[in-house]
């Protein structure tokens, strides 16, 4: 008797940070049982991810996902076998007909599922804001999912006002992504912006505040180093590019600044973030991969409707690292402290690194232990 874990793929295959999530989730999951990956996705992407061969679906039948899962079920009340299916990384947001629909349509399939003995466990996800619609059926469809697991304390809170009440809180599983790093002292700043808080939404008025509030941070930054600052402006979401060369030219003639004209993916990350003294970013993905590599994270956001990285950071008790770009007060001497506590902080993040990855771990060990 074995667990099979089939691992549903579907995510912005674009996003490095949604490879950085899923991947720390397929390496913790692998101490669990045998993993099976939906791979009808990117061959890079599925790279990125870790996918041995013979994880991949194609290795273990030629049907769709949904019918393999169907087949292993029935199979399972034979041998023995526990079934799961892994779902959910990312931000759930908005109310598009879209997401509606696929919401109603799970809900029909996962009871199919359940009766033949699957367990569903959604995992990793943020949500909110959303409509009321949308609400509605994540709800209708959570009542046939085994484990629901928000990753902060304000997705719960929206999770419970909805009726879903088995919401659970398990860390962000950028968490339970290791990696090997050393000490960076050169003055080089890696800047990493989206041009909107939500993929859907954007603002003249917040992109105006955003860059001057990088501005500020960078003049801040540039007298407290004592030294010539260096700025390398990469994107690690491939639909960045445009707005990092729009915010490569907005500062070029003030610094030494260069743009790096590809994608920063796992395999780079250790290239810039490994380089680099801070990074400034408003992706929760690219703050939490860069101080992996000793880049102190600075969090450029609009804190109000940046939920996802106020929520993440506020939980893991590190909001002095954002930056509200609403601030009339300016940054020196919140980067001051910062700047001369660098080491300290690094510290408490490395110790919230694997506080949480425990914290995952336990969490896990309760569902296969069900």
């Amino acid at each position: 008797m074995k667990n099979i874990i089939f691992y549903q793929t579907k995510t912005k295959f674009s996003n490095t940070g949604d490879a950085l999530i899923n991947r720390g989730l397929i390496e913790t999951l692998r101490k669990f049982g045998e993993i099976i990956a939906n791979d009808r996705i990117p061959f890079e992407f599925l790279k990125d991810l870790g996918v041995v061969e013979s994880e991949r679906l194609k290795s273990h039948s030629n049907r769709g996902f949904s019918i393999t899962v169907l087949c292993f079920a029935i199979k399972a009340i034979f041998n023995g076998n526990k079934i799961f299916i892994f779902s959910g990384l990312g931000h759930n947001y908005g109310g598009s007909y879209k997401k509606v629909i696929r919401n109603i349509i799970s809900g029909f399939l996962f009871p199919i599922l359940r009766l033949c003995g699957v367990r569903i466990v959604r995992i990793g996800i943020s949500i909110g804001p959303i409509t009321k619609l949308l609400g509605l059926t994540e709800w209708f469809r959570s009542l046939f999912i085994s484990n629901y697991l928000v990753r902060d304390t304000k997705s719960l809170e929206l999770c419970h006002s909805i009726g879903i009440k088995k919401a659970e809180i398990c860390p962000d599983l950028s968490w339970a992504y290791v990696v090997d790093s050393q000490d960076v002292v050169k003055p080089i700043v890696v800047v990493n912006l989206r041009n909107s808080t939500l993929d859907e939404y954007v603002f003249d008025s917040y992109i105006t505040k955003l860059v001057g509030g990088l501005k500020n941070i960078l003049e801040e930054l540039s007298n407290k180093l004592g030294e010539k600052l260096e700025v390398r402006v990469v994107y690690q979401v491939a639909e960045d590019k445009l707005f990092a060369e729009f915010i490569y030219n907005e500062i070029s003639s003030i610094y030494n600044a260069s743009f790096v004209n590809e994608q920063l993916r796992l395999s780079t990350a250790h290239e810039y973030y490994g380089k680099s003294f801070v990074t400034i970013s408003n992706r929760m993905h690219s703050l939490l991969f860069a101080y992996k590599y000793n880049s102190l994270p600075i969090a450029l956001i609009d804190k109000k409707e940046h939920v996802k990285i106020t929520a993440t950071f506020e939980d893991a008790g590190i909001d002095e690292l954002i930056f509200d770009v609403n601030s009339n007060a300016g940054f020196s001497s919140q980067l001051q402290e910062i700047v001369l506590n660098k080491k300290t902080y690094l510290e408490q993040l490395k110790e919230i690194e694997t506080d949480n990855r425990l914290l995952i771990v336990n969490k896990l060990n309760e569902v296969f232990d069900k």
